[in-house]
């Protein structure tokens, strides 16, 4: 009977522990996208002004 709760016991840690890593690495996947959104934005902002010179 032990053995079952602490089966039990592992499985949801197990869970917990990869809960919490996926949602941090969620967290900086959308941190690096937002990066490299602005860094692009950036650089068509600057060809769209330097064209015009």
């Amino acid at each position: 009977m032990i053995l079952i709760w602490f089966s039990f016991l592992v499985i949801f840690a197990t869970f917990i522990v990869v809960m919490v890593g996926e949602y941090r690495f969620n967290k900086s996947i959308k941190a690096h996208d937002k990066r490299m959104r602005q860094m692009f934005s950036d650089i068509e902002e600057t060809r769209k002004y330097s064209a015009k010179d």
